[in-house]
């Protein structure tokens, strides 16, 4: 054997295999710990899991974890503790997730539900790289199926505080929240009649329903899932299904019904079979729909109910490419979509063969 081949420089030989960071080595390990986190969904700490930690990584992954070691260490110095105990108030796999980031720089991630609770913990400890990619994340994989749980879970984000990271970050939470309401326009229909519809709270039903981009056949199927949102409802608050009760649950967003563009058909069938509407209101809205000069409700308005919803297919919405290359995100949802994007084009080109030859076929025939 040559000197060099020894030497690891034979032509043929690749780069010599680098040594593993601090984070590799020490992730969830004994081994140099200074500081232990007890992680539990409990407020009482009760089945928490154990972490100990490094705080000459976490530190440095996190300027607001810093703070709170150094906190700690404060309190703790006049006492004969090994080191300091940290308690943190979440779901403990969403932590080891963020713990894992920190020390290791990569996560696997295959869930939407889970990283929207990555996105919200790591904007709360300022992971502002693990903020970015949670959020590119959701932008890849937000569809009809899960739009409706994204937009709840970043209407909450935002209404308890605005996000004070990074301009980069603001630019994706952006482009992730027009995303969806482009999905959730393009899919109303599909979007009204699912399960995950019934669920939303008060103020999302509400911000769902003002939108005028909602592509929908018929108003009335509007009116259908306001009915079944408000007897789900009154199931959940264990309420007796009855019209006040229903139209307390919904307040405003009973009114957010088109019912002046309905056709004379579908609001009998609908609104005015229902109990939903008072019977001066199916009264004013019935004079109203007949052409008569009566004046509706103060809360009823005219020019809001008589529009149509009209939606209007944008230009294609581009994902947002992650700027760390060293960052990866494990994704088993994201070699599934391309694989039935393939599958789509293919059947697609089949399609337009077959139809190609049909109509060669017919104009041969058509000659003779």
């Amino acid at each position: 054997m040559t000197a060099e081949a020894i030497n690891g420089n034979s032509p043929s030989s690749g780069p010599l295999p680098s040594a593993p960071t601090p984070g590799l080595v020490l992730f969830n390990s004994e081994e140099q710990s200074d500081i232990v986190f007890n992680i539990s969904s409990d407020p009482n700490g009760s089945e928490g899991w154990r972490f100990p930690a490094h705080s000459f990584i976490i530190e440095n992954a996190s300027s607001a974890l810093k703070q709170i070691i150094e906190k700690k260490r404060q309190q703790i110095s006049t006492t004969d503790a090994p080191r300091p105990e940290i308690f943190v108030r979440c779901k403990p796999e969403i932590f080891i997730l963020m713990m894992s980031y920190a020390y290791k720089r990569e996560i696997s991630m295959n869930s939407v539900s889970k990283c929207l609770d990555l996105y919200s913990l790591s904007k709360k400890f300022e992971f502002h790289d693990l903020t970015l990619n949670t959020l590119t994340f959701l932008n890849t994989h937000v569809s009809e199926y899960n739009v409706l749980e994204i937009i709840t879970h970043l209407r909450n984000e935002c209404n308890d505080c605005e996000l004070n990271n990074s301009m980069n970050n603001d630019n994706t939470l952006n482009e992730l929240i027009a995303k969806c309401f482009h999905i959730l326009d393009e899919n109303a229909e599909f979007v009204l009649k699912s399960y995950e519809f019934v669920n939303i709270d008060q103020s999302t039903l509400i911000e769902v329903l003002s939108r005028g981009t909602l592509n929908v056949s018929s108003e009335l199927s509007v009116f259908d899932a306001v009915e079944k949102w408000s007897d789900q409802q009154c199931l959940k608050r264990r309420l007796e299904v009855n019209p006040d009760n229903k139209r307390k649950l919904l307040g405003d967003a009973l009114y957010c019904v088109k019912y002046l563009v309905m056709s004379w058909n579908e609001f009998l069938r609908g609104p005015y079979l229902s109990d939903l509407l008072t019977n001066e209101e199916k009264n004013c809205l019935m004079l109203k729909k007949k052409g008569a000069e009566v004046d509706l409700p103060k809360y009823l308005d005219e020019y809001y109910l008589k529009a149509k919803r009209c939606f209007a297919d944008s230009c294609a919405i581009v994902s947002p490419v992650r700027r760390d290359s060293q960052i990866s995100i494990v994704s088993d949802l994201q070699s599934n979509a391309l694989l039935l994007a393939n599958s789509k084009k293919s059947s697609a080109s089949k399609k337009l063969k077959r139809g190609l030859q049909e109509f060669a076929i017919c104009f041969i025939q058509l000659l003779d």
